[in-house]
């Protein structure tokens, strides 16, 4: 069982926040924002072809033989996106508790404008300490995020990496 990335966008689809924790062989640091631009455009056109609205239409699950993609929606509009191995539980209790730390230390924090990418080093900090936490339980690798991406630095200001 292992989480492989932890993807934010913004309520108009920008991609704010991406941390891989297991690194993708085929994709590039550009193509997450392909990615979440896609996601973000079919989980749009989807809740305009529900027939019974409610306050969490749009994608919330896509599963395969080989990865699994779960989105956790706010009220207001953030999407919290983890990807995953098929055989990974827990996954919406995860991007609750990723969703916690994002209102305490983003949402909390002075200098955070919205829409902009998020730098917050306690929320990162927090972050490695839950999935870190939730490594201990699923057991599954701790990588950081685009070490040698040129890219790394316009999502994140990592002091540990």
């Amino acid at each position: 069982m292992t989480i492989h990335s932890l993807l934010i966008l913004s309520r108009s689809g920008l991609l704010v926040f991406c941390k891989d924790f297991v690194k993708h062989p085929r994709l590039k640091p550009n193509d997450w924002i392909r990615v979440t631009g896609i996601f973000h455009g079919m989980s749009e056109v989807i809740k305009q072809l529900s027939p019974l609205p409610t306050k969490n239409d749009g994608i919330s699950s896509v599963e395969d033989e080989t990865f699994r993609l779960h989105c956790y929606q706010t009220l207001t509009g953030l999407k919290f996106i983890v990807t995953a191995t098929p055989t990974t539980e827990n996954l919406e209790r995860l991007l609750k508790d990723v969703y916690g730390l994002y209102c305490d230390f983003v949402m909390k924090d002075p200098f955070h404008k919205m829409e902009q990418p998020i730098k917050s080093h306690k929320f990162i900090e927090q972050l490695d300490t839950l999935v870190q936490r939730t490594s201990d339980i699923f057991m599954f690798p701790l990588l950081p995020f685009w070490q040698d991406s040129p890219y790394h630095t316009y999502f994140l200001v990592l002091g540990k990496y």
